[in-house]
């Protein structure tokens, strides 16, 4: 095979470990700074704080201890938690409790919702199947609906104490990993069933009692608060199957692997972290990302002066927010700003990022096709979704809260209509005075276009995609294909919309008038609409250039021949 279908170590380290500049160590059992002189408490593992501090710094990480039990009550004013680029964590932090991992479980809930991608190992004596279990659990994995919770509470209360014990002493590791991974029990729970069965419970409330004792089990290891704190709705991805090699999850801005402190010697614990990542097996994407992050982190004062080398230019660009008319306007012009900076930016870095994406991306003897679905790891997808998803980020991009926009592509939220904004851009410049007496009501032209849904028609439209003459977007998620010449007279229907408050957008939605007839009278109706997205400039300029010529063409006199007239011919 000419390309890798799993990424190699190498390039694994090169984008997550080579980037790696301090490192923080917590654990209850290492002494601080003002420890190491020997003069601390002779309870503390200063032989294994030692070797993993040395493995930092020979590494040329900045590294950082802490031991204090109650560190995530201030985990928001403790920078250097949620700042380091590797947490290196023991699992159970209170001295107290050395059996109560609810301390770093808190740690790690807030660390996945940080602002922050961190790396965290957490090196512990316990059993690593039980912890990777117990952290997949407190980040959100094993959901159970609350329709199946109640089902399950309401069908438990007609057990016995003594019967409930029993079902909880036939829950295994292969349930706990089943239940966490969301799927469903079959022959893994079939004691457990036969257990319900025998007891009168129906089959369809098998499946919510073992997830509800499933949840149980794990609750009852941790704190009440731990267990309130689990997210709803996190994708969480990991392995915590007795027989793997590794033990790793990766949920929202957070990646762990564990390692055993009797297995593990401190100078290895990298390798867990290493094997982790590559059972992760990230995209290629996802890769190039991280890589781009840290690229840029890196480049310093040097590449930032290349950017910023004329004064001019400088005032030039600082200008238009200086001169924005709104708080909108002002913030629109901050994000297009720093849009136009990291572009200059990213040229000056660019051979660093190009070398590595070089590396990854490459088709070698499969079509280019094939093998960009195996990069992305999603060999299901046809073609014509990865030509689709191709078009659509070629001719259009998202669109965020604020004004209208030339090439702004939105839906009516009642007839289910697409349209197009065709106004020049200067036309809808927030507070500019249109002189007609409408303000702050702004009158657009929008093109209406037609949704093509049908299979072979996308296919064909998709084989024919550089003729231009549609435009690749999501609707709702789906794709989808827009038209805007109609499909008898290949002419544009153009309108115009009167949208309330200049046009303002505000959670992907705003609000307007369009004419409509009504008893035989033109007549102004509201309307509400949703917005799909944006042309990118390019392909916007197009079709404002192409509503013009279709505004002014010529032969607007001509006559059609009836179609009796052209039979008979």
């Amino acid at each position: 095979m000419a390309f890798m279908l799993k990424l190699s170590a190498e390039v694994l380290e090169e984008a997550f470990i080579q980037p790696i500049r301090f490192a923080m160590l917590l654990d209850d059992q290492f002494p601080v700074y003002k420890d190491f002189a020997g003069g601390g408490v002779s309870t503390y593992d200063f032989a294994r704080a030692t070797s993993l501090f040395n493995l930092c710094r020979d590494r040329g990480w900045l590294c950082d201890v802490d031991n204090r039990a109650k560190i995530a009550a201030n985990f928001d004013n403790d920078k250097h938690l949620h700042q380091s680029d590797l947490l290196i964590l023991d699992f159970h932090l209170d001295q107290t409790n050395s059996s109560d991992p609810s301390e770093a479980l808190r740690i790690l809930q807030k660390l996945s919702h940080s602002h922050h991608f961190n790396l965290v190992l957490v090196y512990t004596s316990e059993e690593a199947n039980s912890v990777i279990r117990d952290i997949a659990y407190c980040l959100g994995a094993g959901l159970i609906r609350e329709d199946q919770s109640t089902q399950a509470s309401a069908a438990l209360t007609g057990l016995s104490d003594e019967t409930i014990d029993d079902l909880k002493e036939l829950i295994n590791s292969t349930i706990l990993t089943k239940f966490l991974s969301g799927n469903s029990f079959m022959d893994e729970a079939k004691v457990m069933r036969s257990a319900l069965e025998g007891e009168g419970v129906p089959a369809r409330l098998h499946l919510p009692i073992i997830s509800k004792l499933c949840s149980e089990f794990f609750e009852d290891r941790v704190a009440p608060d731990v267990a309130k704190a689990r997210p709803k709705n996190a994708k969480v991805v990991g392995d915590y199957k007795d027989n793997s090699d590794v033990k790793w999850l990766v949920c929202e801005n957070v990646f762990v692997a564990v390692a055993n402190k009797r297995e593990t010697d401190p100078k290895d614990i990298l390798d867990n972290l290493k094997a982790g990542l590559a059972a992760w097996n990230p995209t290629v994407l996802q890769v190039m990302m991280i890589h781009a992050r840290s690229a840029l982190e890196k480049i310093g004062n040097l590449s930032d002066a290349a950017v910023l080398s004329d004064p001019a230019r400088q005032a030039g660009w600082l200008l238009p927010i200086l001169l924005a008319e709104s708080s909108t306007e002002k913030t629109n012009e901050v994000v297009e700003l720093y849009r136009r900076l990291f572009n200059r930016l990213i040229d000056e870095i660019s051979p660093t990022m190009v070398d590595l994406g070089g590396r990854l991306v490459a088709a070698g003897e499969f079509h280019p096709v094939e093998a960009s679905k195996f990069l992305a790891q999603s060999t299901s997808l046809s073609d014509k979704d990865v030509y689709h998803a191709l078009n659509e980020h070629l001719c259009s991009e998202a669109h965020k809260d604020g004004y209208m926009s030339t090439g702004l592509i939105f839906r009516d939220e009642a007839s289910k209509e697409f349209w197009l904004c065709s106004t020049p851009a200067c036309d809808l410049v927030p507070g500019r005075k249109t002189g007609r007496g409408l303000d702050p009501w702004l009158p657009i032209s929008a093109v209406k276009l037609t949704p093509i849904k049908n299979h072979a028609a996308i296919v064909e439209n998709l084989q024919n995609a550089e003729i231009g003459n549609h435009i690749f977007v999501r609707d709702d998620g789906k794709p989808i294909v827009l038209e805007a010449l109609e499909p008898q007279s290949r002419q544009m229907v153009i309108e115009t919309l009167v949208l309330k408050d200049e046009g303002v957008i505000v959670g992907n939605r705003f609000s307007g008038c369009r004419s409509e007839i009504s008893d035989g009278i033109p007549t102004w109706k509201d309307r509400n609409f949703i917005v799909i997205g944006r042309l990118r400039t390019a392909y916007a300029d197009r079709l404002l250039a192409f509503s013009g010529n279709q505004r002014a063409r010529i032969g607007v006199d001509f006559v059609n021949m009836p179609t009796p007239f052209a039979e008979k011919a």
